[in-house]
Formats: C-alpha cells, sequence, structure tokens
C-alpha cells in the first residue's frame, strides 16, 4: 500500500518503491496495492555512462539471488522512464533462479524511452520460471478441458443445427402440403399450381438452409458483439461508444439492403413462377408446338423469361454484396478512431497500452463475427421473401366449409337438384354458368352437351363441391349440398375428366386410388376401360 509521487534521478537499480534486493536465499517477496507516479530518469555521468538509468523499474528496479514465491500484484505505475536499457514500467531486472513469480493485476501508464531490453511491465527475466512444473502441467489441463468443450459444442452445434433444420423443413413441407390439398380448385388456380410447387420446394428449402445457418453461425454473432461492447465500456467509455457507433452504422447498413434487395427477390422468385409454367406448359404440349411450328416462338418466350429472373436475381445479389465491404470500411473506420483517440488516453494516464491492445482485439473480434454475418445476409434476404410466399399460402383459408353429414338421406327421388345456380371464376363479372336450374332423377343417365368453353367440366365440378356457386343452390335427395362432409361426397359422387392423369408410381397404386383392390378387380377395371391389353 506504498505510493511514490517524487522523481528519481538514478544512476541504476532504481525503483519507484523498491531499489535493488539482492540476497541468496528469499523464499517470499510480495509487493501490492503500490503505485508509482514519479519520473525515473537517468543520471548523466561520463565515467558511469553505461550504467547509468539501467536496470530501472516503475515499481521494482532489481533482484537477484536465489528466492521463491515473487508476487507482484495491483502496482500501477505512471511515470515516465528515460532509461538506458533494461528497465521496465513494474519490474526493471529480474536475474537469478526464482520457482515461482507472478505479475498479476498490474498497470503501466508510462512513457519509456531507452534503448535495449524495455518493457512495458518488466524489463528483463533472465533465468525464471513464472510457474512451477506442477502449475504448468495444471494450466495446461485447464487449456485442454476447454478445447476439448469447445469441441464438443462445436459437434454439437453442426448436429443440433442439421437434426433442427431438417425437421422443420418436414414440419413445414407437410404442413404446406396439407393446406394446398384443403384448397379449393378456384384457390389453387388462383395462385397458381408451379407456384405453389415452388413453394414447397424452394422455398422451403431457403427457409431450411437459413435455420440451419442461424443455429451454426449467426446465433453467436450477437453475443460476440455484445461481449465486446461490454469490455471495451468496461476499460473506457470514449472507445465503447466508437465501438456503439459502428454497430449502429452496421445495423442501418444491414437494415438498408434488406429493405431494398428484398422486392428484387421477390420479383425474381415472381418471373421464377413464371418459367416454370413456361417449361410445364411446352413439356405437356410439346406435339402442339411442333405442329404449329411454334417452336422459335415459344424459345423467345422463354428467353425473355429467363433474361428477366436473371436481372432481377443479378441486381439484387450485387446489392447485398454491397454489405461486405461496407462493414469492412466501418470497423476499420472504428479501429482508426480507436488507435487515435486512444492515444491520447494513453497520454493523459488514462489508458494503458494493453487496454488499447485489448480493445482493438474485441472489435477484431466483432469485425470477424459481423463479416460472416454480412456474408449470409444473401441466404437471409432470399429466406425472408420465401417465408412472406409460403405465409400468403397459409394464410389463404380454404373457402369451402365441409359439412357433419356423412350418408345420403334419400327422402326423395330426385337425385340432384340446381336451382337458379351462377358461377364465375376469381369473381369475374363473365359468368361461366348463369342461372341454371335442372332435377335429375334416380336411376337417370344424363348427357351434357356444348361447345369447348361453355361450362360442361365446371358444372360437374359443382356437383362433388370442387367449386363453391356464386348463386342458387344445389340439393342432393332434397338436402342442401353443403350439408354433407366433402371428403364423403368426393367419394360418392366420381368426377372423371377426359384428361388422361397417372401419378409417377406402379398401375396397381393407380388403379387402387380410390380404394384397395384386389389383382381380379384391378384386371376387372383395366379390362373396362379397355387398357389391359396396353398393360399386359
Amino acid at each position: 500500500n506504498c505510493s511514490n509521487e517524487g522523481d528519481l534521478k538514478a544512476r541504476f537499480y532504481a525503483g519507484g518503491i523498491v531499489g535493488k534486493v539482492k540476497t541468496e536465499n528469499f523464499n517470499n517477496i510480495v509487493i501490492y496495492n503500490c503505485k508509482n507516479s514519479g519520473k525515473v530518469m537517468n543520471f548523466e555521468n561520463e565515467n558511469l555512462y553505461f550504467y547509468s538509468g539501467a536496470y530501472c523499474g516503475g515499481i521494482l528496479g532489481n533482484l537477484e539471488g536465489n528466492y521463491k514465491n515473487v508476487k507482484i500484484f495491483n502496482c500501477i505505475n505512471s511515470g515516465e522512464l528515460n532509461e538506458k536499457h533494461r528497465s521496465g514500467g513494474i519490474i526493471g531486472y529480474l536475474s537469478g533462479k526464482c520457482e515461482n513469480i507472478q505479475i498479476d493485476r498490474c498497470k503501466s501508464r508510462n512513457i519509456i524511452q531507452g534503448g535495449d531490453g524495455l518493457g512495458g511491465i518488466a524489463g528483463i527475466i533472465d533465468n525464471m520460471s513464472y510457474y512451477d512444473t506442477n502449475t504448468l502441467i495444471l494450466k495446461a489441463i485447464y487449456m485442454l478441458v476447454f478445447i476439448t468443450i469447445g469441441l464438443i459444442t462445436a459437434i454439437s452445434s453442426q448436429y443440433i443445427a442439421t437434426k433442427t433444420s431438417q425437421g422443420y423443413a418436414t414440419s413445414l413441407r407437410k404442413k404446406l402440403f396439407e393446406h394446398i390439398s384443403n384448397l379449393s380448385n378456384i384457390q389453387i388456380q388462383k395462385i397458381g399450381p408451379s407456384a405453389l410447387t415452388n413453394r414447397v420446394t424452394y422455398d422451403v428449402n431457403q427457409l431450411e438452409l437459413a435455420t440451419t445457418m442461424f443455429i451454426r453461425l449467426v446465433i453467436r454473432v450477437p453475443f460476440i458483439c455484445i461481449s465486446s461492447l461490454i469490455m471495451t465500456f468496461l476499460i473506457n467509455n470514449k472507445l465503447g461508444f466508437i465501438m456503439l457507433s459502428s454497430m449502429i452504422l452496421f445495423s442501418i447498413s444491414i437494415y438498408l439492403i434488406i429493405k431494398f434487395s428484398s422486392p428484387l427477390y421477390k420479383k425474381s422468385n415472381e418471373y421464377l413462377d413464371k418459367m416454370l409454367v413456361h417449361v410445364k406448359e411446352n413439356l405437356i404440349n410439346a406435339r402442339l408446338v411442333r405442329t404449329f411450328v411454334e417452336k422459335i416462338k415459344e424459345q423467345e418466350k422463354f428467353k425473355k423469361i429467363n433474361l428477366k429472373t436473371g436481372d432481377y436475381a443479378l441486381k439484387a445479389n450485387t446489392l447485398s454484396l454491397f454489405l461486405s465491404p461496407i462493414t469492412t470500411i466501418i470497423l476499420n473506420i472504428g479501429i482508426v478512431a480507436v488507435i487515435y483517440i486512444g492515444k491520447f488516453e494513453i497520454d493523459n494516464s488514462v489508458l494503458s497500452q494493453g487496454e488499447l491492445i485489448a480493445v482493438i482485439n474485441y472489435l477484431l473480434q466483432m469485425l470477424i463475427a459481423i463479416l460472416v454475418l454480412s456474408n449470409l445476409i444473401i441466404i437471409y434476404t432470399k429466406a425472408f421473401v420465401s417465408a412472406r410466399r409460403i405465409e400468403e399460402v397459409l394464410n389463404e383459408k380454404p373457402n369451402i366449409v365441409s359439412g357433419n353429414s356423412n350418408n345420403f338421406e334419400k327422402m326423395s327421388n330426385v337425385c340432384i337438384e340446381l336451382k337458379n345456380v351462377s358461377f364465375s371464376y376469381n369473381n369475374s363479372s363473365v359468368k361461366s354458368l348463369n342461372d341454371i336450374s335442372f332435377k335429375i332423377y334416380t336411376g337417370e343417365i344424363i348427357g351434357i352437351i356444348g361447345l369447348t368453353g361453355s361450362g360442361k367440366s365446371t358444372l360437374l365440378n359443382i356437383l362433388n363441391r370442387s367449386y363453391e356457386v356464386a348463386d342458387g343452390e344445389v340439393n342432393i335427395f332434397n338436402n342442401d349440398i353443403k350439408s354433407y362432409n366433402i371428403e364423403f361426397l368426393k367419394k360418392e359422387i366420381k368426377y372423371i375428366s377426359g384428361r388422361a392423369t397417372l401419378f409417377n408410381t406402379t398401375i396397381k397404386e393407380n388403379v387402387e386410388m380410390a380404394e384397395d383392390k384386389d389383382e381380379k378387380q384391378i384386371k376387372d377395371a383395366l379390362k373396362n376401360a379397355y387398357a389391359l391389353e396396353f398393360v399386359e
């Protein structure tokens, strides 16, 4: 608990607290809570020029001999050292044999000028071992333990990220598919089958990737940045505000880039949907395209859509890539500001050189973390767009509400009755069906004749509630069709389209689409469809 405020104009072996300790056997030396604020200057003398001002320290000048357990802690030197050599802010020169020396929680806020062997904390330590063998082994074990914990944590993080993202994507894909299955045909056509396909595949994959990267990399960024900021404020408030300003500027940059690039990614995805529709149509209607020699025209259409998709993607990616250089510029300006202001803080004995280096290290840690985040911005900008596209589908509530009845109460011989039924697609003013009324009695076979586009298929889709009528009533056995369960209706009222549709599976599973059948029933069905010979 000693303090020296006077200047020392010394020849050598000078110290603000202790000049020199020399002994053959010294078991315990403890210096703590000491402070030197005086200047330690060399004494100009021609005869002793070489030794003038050497072996000087702000706290302890010279320690020589054989000793054990030297402890110097909680000591501060804020005085200047203008020495020849072998001088230090806390310790000047230690020589001899020492089994254990500890220098802990010491600060040197000084200017050291001179020749060789100068140090901010210690000048020269010869033939010393800071720790004995057992202590070194113990600390090595500590390091290995933490390295092992870090390795286990990293492996666990990778495993958890993979398992979580895969589970999330699987659940989301299942939920999305089930939701789409409950939408009416009108709603599916409104969004577009190709757009729905992209949402179940591409958009879900984008969210899966974003989830993986979040757990692996992004989640550590706020911890590193906030911890670095707190540690900087604990060292120096001015430098802390510089780091805080850097983080605010970076956050604004992220916000602006995401704000302006998200619409571009959305446009790119919309044109991707159009491209998928165009490819699908050309594959399905390949014969028609060749028949009317429309190949070149269709290629030009595809080229335009493809170029639009690429243009929007290029603009969005270019905008997102600006974040990395912007981040580097902001944080490097921050480092320059820290060094510049830190210099004056050191001159005023408010900050030590070691503390300045620590602050720069905190800035570099934050820089590395933020650069990792900036490289992931493209992924997350795409993920935000994909999330909104999926959300649009999930927010599309089924417009056909199922009833509760699961059987036909045959209270009348009128099997199906339509009363003033009207229907239009997408609430258009042009009606596909307008004021249709008729009755079909049990056992009757009815044929509906009309030109292409006259509404024949639309009328049949109304009978099993694939479409919901806009006006009028549809009754089955004198009961409103809305009172029946939709799954029951579709099972009991079959609609067979004129377009041949097969699922990418076995013939047996295609035939058994409605219900399980034995081999004889499958053959009978194929025979009735005039397909048995082809299958065999």
